[in-house]
């Protein structure tokens, strides 16, 4: 993990998404084409990511149909809950737009760059919170 921990993750768990450098996208970004899947619903995985730039879409099957449960956009963070364990994809993830750019970290990279500064943590409860709010306005 030392490997992880440098001048670029350091900068980038202080100040977010505007201190991302070209050598943390050369090493943690990749760009998707619009409706490219970034993650599967029912798959798993521990990855976190965090759009960097561009959007993408979140997509539920409900009732043999798929159905857009919400919007992430740049600077917002999707996959977070596997932070907590949950390690089955609960909506399938896809770039909403071309050339949309995401920064893929390992749940053990985030782990740390939340433990260089908690605010990272804050983050990732305010963003679930508020797509709990989103998808019961839509029940």
């Amino acid at each position: 993990m030392d490997d992880f921990i440098n001048e670029e993750i350091y900068k980038f768990s202080y100040e977010g998404i505007n201190s991302v450098s070209t050598e943390l996208l050369n090493k943690y970004g990749k760009t998707y084409n619009k409706n490219q899947i970034i993650i599967k619903e029912d798959e798993e995985s521990d990855d976190i990511y965090l759009v960097y730039k561009g959007s993408c879409n979140v997509v539920k099957k409900v009732n043999e149909k798929y159905k857009l449960m919400s919007i992430i956009y740049s600077g917002e963070l999707f996959g977070e809950m596997a932070v907590f364990d949950e390690k089955i994809r609960s909506a399938t993830i896809a770039a909403r737009e071309d050339q949309t750019v995401c920064l893929k970290f390992s749940k053990n990279e985030f782990i740390e760059i939340y433990k260089i500064h908690p605010r990272w943590m804050d983050k990732i409860i305010q963003e679930i919170s508020l797509r709990i709010l989103k998808m019961i306005k839509k029940l």
